[in-house]
């Protein structure tokens, strides 16, 4: 489950709150996928997987920060979080004596990818529990002169994407 994402949307979310007013606005997505093998003697426990995302919009405007978040991954759903992000950081901004105000910093940009001989996200579960079986057994092998009652051994994997977008251009 590969969550994809268009910057092309973020940008024009971005328009619209700067149309609204805002001084700053910064868009964050994430999508975690993952999954865990549990095995005892060679026998395997349990396994799962898990995988989820959303999107996150912080806001400043007139002084105040607002945040609002979605999972819904539609253009509605994050236009609708847009607008909660605005409406909290408007009534931050009427409660604050001091209003929030944002230092100018050195843009940054940054890419980052972990490259994988094979790509985890391309193997299914009964896979990844024959790759843990295989490697269990390998680790048992080693130990054989330990003579160990009880072996458990756990693998896990996680693989976790952002974006983040934001109205000054990191």
């Amino acid at each position: 489950m590969q969550l994809e994402i268009e910057e092309s949307l973020f940008s024009r979310l971005i328009d619209e709150g700067l149309k609204e007013g805002a001084k700053y606005i910064e868009i964050r997505f994430q999508s975690d996928k993952g999954s865990n093998l549990s095995m005892r003697n060679g026998k395997v426990l349990g396994f799962s997987s898990y995988g989820g995302g959303g999107v996150g919009i912080r806001v400043l405007l007139d002084g105040g920060m607002g945040f609002a978040s979605t999972n819904i991954l539609d253009p509605s759903s994050m236009k609708e979080a847009l607008s909660r992000a605005l409406s909290a950081a408007r009534s931050a901004g009427r409660l604050r004596k001091r209003k929030i105000e944002l230092s100018e910093e050195r843009l940054g940009r940054a890419s980052y990818e972990a490259f994988q001989k094979r790509k985890i996200d391309d193997l299914g579960a009964e896979e990844l529990i024959e790759m843990g079986k295989g490697i269990e057994q390998k680790i048992r092998d080693s130990l054989r002169s330990v003579k160990l009652p009880v072996f458990v051994a756990s693998f896990s994997s996680h693989l976790q994407e952002k974006l983040i977008v934001t109205s000054d251009g990191a």
